[in-house]
């Protein structure tokens, strides 16, 4: 008797722990205060790509990435760097039809240089950050919605609990004039673009992350520091 009645309790508790667990969760999320996040976030951003210098939009570690699927012939463009004893050192890497061309490179003084000779990388030139020609306007974000991280793919720095802001951005001019340099020469269209942001500051996480896409053109800006989840290594 006592055997079946401590199997009884033993299922009672089981059957019991999904309930407990979506009880939990929903006084998570009844607990947050979406708007005020979302206000958080949008302002986050919008004050980050006010920023004109890389040590002033970043800290220790940026990425950024292009991608032009234009004619079916992907096109990828990614530089990457780490700040290291007031250094910044990475890598930019060209992806043109399967054919990869990678630099080791060092920025200093706002210029781009071969990290093995230290000479000029003609490439990178002329090259702005994205941040440095891109800024937001509040009015411009349409048809906002508030996405959990881990309900879209775009973006890095995975985390359930983050609020990724995705909304439609009406002024297409910086981000069209930004392909037509990096790239051949790109006409504006009509088609809307479709953005994706995240921004977290605090003790543990310092991020600012942005995906501005159309059908066949992207932009992935992303810098900070996760100790939750190191993406950029």
């Amino acid at each position: 008797m006592r055997k079946i009645m401590f199997i009884t309790i033993v299922i009672l508790m089981l059957a019991s722990c999904p309930i407990i667990f979506l009880f939990v969760d929903w006084k998570l999320e009844k607990t947050r205060d979406l708007e005020k996040e979302t206000k958080i976030v949008k302002n986050g951003i919008i004050n980050s790509y006010s920023k004109k210098t890389l040590d002033e939009f970043c800290d220790t570690k940026y990425e950024l990435t292009m991608k032009d699927k234009r004619d079916g012939k992907e096109k990828n463009k990614i530089l990457f760097l780490k700040k290291e004893n007031g250094n910044w050192n990475g890598n930019y890497t060209e992806e043109i039809e399967n054919k990869i061309k990678e630099i080791p490179i060092l920025y200093k003084n706002g210029k781009f240089y071969h990290a093995e000779n230290n000479k000029v990388v003609n490439n990178l030139k002329t090259f702005n950050f994205y941040f440095q020609i891109q800024f937001f306007k509040l009015d411009k974000f349409e048809n906002i919605k508030i996405l959990k991280s881990e309900n879209t793919s775009v973006l890095g720095f995975k985390n359930e609990f983050d609020l990724v802001l995705q909304a439609e951005y009406s002024d297409n001019k910086n981000f069209y004039s930004y392909f037509s340099k990096n790239f051949n020469d790109i006409r504006n269209n009509e088609e809307k673009i479709i953005f994706y942001g995240k921004y977290i500051k605090n003790t543990d996480r310092n991020i600012v992350n942005i995906v501005m896409e159309t059908s066949d053109l992207k932009i992935n800006e992303k810098c900070g520091y996760d100790i939750l989840n190191r993406e950029l290594k």
